[in-house]
């Protein structure tokens, strides 16, 4: 299922909005928390495809992330009505995906998935070291190390590290606080780390 499938799936798909006048976000915002379809339906097609890229990066090109895509626009369908504003829509928005991710990866059949996408395939051209360092691991083995991270701190290092996201937004997204935050990702790079140094991958050149 797309991201525009997953949107038509919730029924709030209306008639061409190319005739209609433009609004600005903050009016759309109002609309949606009124229960405006037509505005549900426009602010939910604009995000839909970022919030399935983030979903991406923290479960991997899994069957379930068309579905977990649905649960996180159906869920924002429903949390509309208390939304205030307090942070940025999309970041809002993501917030939701995060929480619906992390309770669908606590369930004891998933806590191994493979975050397959996390680690990018290619070298990165940043100034990040930490990412180079994994880049220059074999990518199956980094992925399986990741995998065994618990889901808490799994989602905050590949936020942080993998996603450049800062520790401050990183706390905002979780619901959690910097301290618990820095925790999280400390303990994740421990154990990612100590699973490198364990069964070190053989040396090969990334594709």
């Amino acid at each position: 299922m797309s991201a525009k499938s997953a949107v038509d799936a919730l029924g709030v798909v209306v008639s061409d909005r190319t005739t209609s006048p433009k609004v600005s976000d903050q009016d759309l915002v109002e609309r949606c928390r009124g229960g405006d379809r037509a505005a549900l339906e426009t602010v939910l097609s604009e995000h839909a495809e970022a919030l399935e890229r983030q979903i991406l990066r923290l479960i991997g090109p899994a069957p379930e992330v068309a579905d977990l895509l649905q649960v996180t626009l159906m869920t924002a369908v429903r949390a509309f009505p208390q939304f205030r504003g307090q942070a940025q829509l999309g970041t809002w928005l993501t917030g939701i995906a995060i929480n619906v991710v992390r309770d669908f990866l606590k369930r004891p059949d998933r806590r191994r998935l493979l975050p397959v996408a996390a680690v990018p395939e290619t070298p990165d051209d940043s100034n990040n070291p930490e990412l180079r360092y994994l880049q220059r691991h074999a990518l199956g083995h980094v992925r399986a190390a990741l995998a065994q991270v618990p889901v808490n701190n799994r989602i905050a290092f590949i936020l942080h590290v993998i996603e450049g996201r800062p520790v401050e937004e990183v706390a905002a997204l979780c619901g959690a606080s910097v301290t618990a935050t820095k925790s999280r990702i400390f303990m994740a790079r421990r154990a990612l780390k100590s699973a490198l140094r364990i069964a070190p991958p053989r040396v090969r050149s990334l594709p």
